[in-house]
């Protein structure tokens, strides 16, 4: 966070670069600076002046942070190029369309053993879930003057804890099935040598419970 301060605030960090790299770094620029700045000298602090001009010009610096914790109140005290130097971006709660878009496109090639028009009421019931839980967020500060946040990060580890849990309860199915299909096929063996009829009555009866 201080390098990204003093970024913000001067351009450069003191001490970034040895003697010998900052001296490789300004013959290189030589010939960038003759073809924009003809008339100047190519001394050592025209070159570095230089650089750190264009190192302004050029360098994007994208910072997210969440206002979730007391962190965020001791960041702006502590760098404050970060928040002065900046163009801030509220993101504000997502609303209900836009958690169900999420939701489709995070499930949209997630297989799911049901109809489309299951799947899509529960990629639905996801989305209102989500706003249902910011609603209650709302409604619990003003109850208890206690403020809870529900991130969208949050939403996204919703809907990837889901996958994971689907996947694992899935396998566990799948095992089972076919634990249970050994175990008919070995009757099916059973039944094709048994000549008794009261054991193949008997057969009959298990195979329909």
């Amino acid at each position: 966070m201080e390098y990204i301060n003093n970024i913000l605030a001067t351009g450069e960090i003191g001490g970034l670069f040895a003697r010998d790299e900052l001296d490789e770094m300004q013959a290189s620029l030589v010939p960038a600076m003759k073809a924009d700045f003809p008339k100047r000298s190519p001394t050592n602090q025209n070159l570095y002046d230089y650089f750190i001009n264009r190192v302004r010009e050029n360098l994007h610096v994208v910072l997210c942070f969440s206002p979730v914790s007391e962190k965020f109140r001791q960041r702006a005290v502590k760098f404050p190029a970060i928040f002065g130097g900046t163009q801030m971006d509220w993101y504000m709660a997502w609303p209900k369309d836009a958690l169900i878009a999420v939701a489709d496109h995070f499930l949209a090639t997630f297989e799911i053993d049901c109809t489309d028009e299951v799947k899509r009421a529960m990629v639905e019931s996801m989305g209102v879930v989500q706003d249902g839980v910011g609603t209650a967020c709302i409604d619990y500060f003003q109850r208890f003057r206690r403020q809870t946040y529900v991130t969208p990060a949050s939403y996204l580890s919703f809907l990837n804890s889901y996958r994971k849990l689907y996947d694992q309860k899935r396998r566990v199915t799948v095992e089972l099935r076919d634990r249970m299909s050994t175990g008919l096929s070995k009757l099916l063996e059973v039944r094709a040598r048994e000549t008794c009829p009261r054991c193949i009555d008997r057969f009959e009866w298990l195979t329909k419970q």
